[in-house]
């Protein structure tokens, strides 16, 4: 190295990095092109390390400037400290482009939760150190900046490898080695061990050993052959038919979102109860959580689509609707509603609430105030739409972000097709897959299927999957050959409620005959055609809508129960009162 700053230096090494460097430079130089920055949303990458501090702008996705800064040589402070500072220092670099909203993204844990704390004011720093002054200052600087700009800030805590900023304060790994005149070479013990073990023989361990797991079966492999390998081993028990089929090892998911970037972009919906009400529940899965409650007088497809129209018609179409499995999601009634809108309709998988957990935990969220308060359903939602997330600024409450997003017109605008909806692991349409019965123990054999569709990148449909109520085209959460959670599809009618008010019918029937009930039908035409059990009980003429089908002619006044105590047949006919004036027992 030099002394001065006209010396000249000779050393080959160092000549070599300033080579790199300056082509590194030349090659991803920002200064070039066309410059076309619109927009008051930015995203701040921020990151430190032993030797620098580092900053990156980003706008739509790319970087438009990024800065740099050496540490002392003198510098003890820890390497939160530095990183806490970094992010002081990018709320300064953005204030220059105006923006709004600033988005802030650290893979520092500590920095991460003193900022929240900071800029929420939920929680007390949680920091008792000596260096707590040091933590203090930067973040009041932090808090008065943003407040003094009226900025929206929110924090994102990210692993190390996907923090943009991480290769701006490392230095090649090449720079770092010695050179070779320099190292000395490490010696090296070697043996010669002869393999007796071929790979086909540790499957036939595999099942003599009980078909165990991974590790078990590679202890009693390396009993016989040392040389056998983890992976061969993994192999092996991988394609095992009797592991997939009897009790298999927990798969791991890719873990995914429920919640999306953009207002109005998913809408989860429900039914729900609440005071021997029925209410229809939807909710924005985008950063506003407005939730709308529609009470329901019947759990039918015609309620829920009438209901849902009248949110289209007020605030236009979301992308996607989230749903569970109920009757009326799964109608073909509410698939021609969502397919006229342009909608995608998403089923959560069954046995899974918590594939639509955002509006389950709405659900409790009103139930709750409404409880504590002794109040009504519309007061309590209400009171949840004016509330701010983080209970402190007003531009968080669901109702100040309820209009902030782009209304698609009906029929002139299709949704696009979700990112996941256009991929597939390893399913295909016709696979046999292995299907665990939800009622099954750890002992109980997995029942094979055949894939009949895929729905998207996790969900997709079986047929041919035995289950407990008898019927045989039933959708399960776990199978085997490409683990995966899977969609319900509908089942048949259910035509035991029929049954029960067609007895109800006629036992009313054989009441009226005796004359102690009065059946009073609504029009002779509904009763031809809905009840042609009873030929002995003639319809009343044609002009006559309130006929009475019983002997005894008995003046009454009419008078009707509340709907939860009348008592209605399949002839759309009321059964109130008997010949004593009583009301009729059902």
């Amino acid at each position: 190295m030099s002394t001065r700053w006209d010396d000249e230096l000779r050393d080959p090494a160092l000549r070599k990095m300033l080579e790199e460097t300056l082509a590194r430079v030349s090659e991803d130089d920002l200064v070039r092109g066309k410059w076309c920055i619109d927009g008051s949303e930015f995203t701040v990458w921020v990151d430190a390390s032993l030797l620098t501090l580092g900053v990156a702008l980003v706008v739509n996705g790319s970087i438009v400037e990024d800065v740099c800064w050496l540490r002392p040589e003198n510098d003890a402070r820890h390497i939160n400290l530095a990183e806490l500072d970094s992010t002081v220092k990018g709320v300064k670099l953005v204030l220059p482009w105006q923006a709004r909203v600033l988005h802030i993204v650290t893979d520092s844990t500590c920095v991460y939760r003193w900022t929240t704390d900071s800029l929420s004011g939920k929680a007390r720093l949680a920091t008792k150190a000596s260096g707590e002054m040091h933590i203090r200052r930067p973040l009041a600087t932090l808090t008065e900046t943003i407040e003094e700009y009226n900025l929206v800030v929110d924090v994102t805590l990210v692993q190390s490898s996907q923090n943009r900023v991480d290769r701006l304060t490392r230095v090649p790994c090449c720079w770092l080695d010695l050179p070779k005149e320099m190292e000395e070479p490490a010696p090296v013990n070697c043996a010669a061990v002869g393999r007796r073990f071929k790979p086909d023989h540790v499957a036939d361990v595999h099942c003599q050993s009980g078909n165990p797991g991974v590790n078990q079966t590679l202890y009693f492999a390396r009993l016989i052959d040392p040389c056998v390998s983890r992976k061969e081993v993994e192999s092996v028990v991988r394609s095992c038919e009797t592991c997939k089929s009897i009790d298999p090892a927990p798969a791991r998911w890719k873990k995914g979102k429920l919640s999306v970037k953009n207002n109005w972009d998913r809408l989860a919906v429900d039914v729900t109860h609440h005071n021997g009400g029925d209410f229809f529940t939807m909710i924005d899965c985008g950063p506003s959580r407005f939730a709308f409650w529609r009470p329901l007088r019947q759990q039918d497809a015609a309620a829920v689509v009438r209901e849902l129209e009248s949110v289209f018609l007020e605030h236009g179409p979301p992308s996607e609707i989230l749903t569970d499995n109920g009757t009326a999601f799964a109608s073909g009634q509410f698939k021609q509603f969502t397919d006229g809108w342009g909608v995608w309709l998403r089923f959560r998988c069954t046995h899974v609430p918590s594939g639509n957990v955002i509006v389950e935990w709405n659900h409790r969220a009103i139930k709750t105030i409404a409880a504590r308060k002794g109040c009504t359903v519309p007061e309590a939602l209400y009171w949840y739409n004016v509330s701010p997330k983080d209970d402190v600024s007003p531009s968080t409450a669901p109702g100040e972000a309820l209009h902030r997003y782009y209304v698609r017109v009906k029929g002139l605008e299709a949704s696009p097709l979700p990112e996941s909806e256009l991929t597939r692991d390893s399913i295909k349409v016709g696979d046999v897959v292995w299907v665990k019965n939800p009622r099954g123990k750890c002992t109980t054999r997995y029942e094979t299927g055949h894939v009949t569709e895929v729905i998207s990148r996790k969900p997709c449909g079986l047929m041919g999957c035995p289950d407990t109520s008898g019927t045989c085209d039933r959708h399960h959460r776990r199978s085997r050959r490409s683990v995966t959670k899977l969609k319900r599809v509908p089942r048949p009618v259910n035509h035991h409620s029929g049954i029960l008010r067609l007895h109800q019918t006629m036992t009313a029937l054989k009441l009226a005959a005796s004359g102690s009930l009065i059946l009073r039908p609504r029009t002779g035409a509904q009763l031809k055609t809905r009840l042609p059990v009873c030929p002995s009980i003639e319809a009343p003429e044609e002009g006559d809508k309130q006929g009475d089908l019983t002997m005894p002619e008995v003046e009454r006044e009419s008078m009707s129960l509340p709907h939860s105590q009348s008592f209605y047949c399949q002839a759309d006919a009321e059964f109130c009162y008997n010949t004593q004036g009583q009301p009729a027992a059902t």
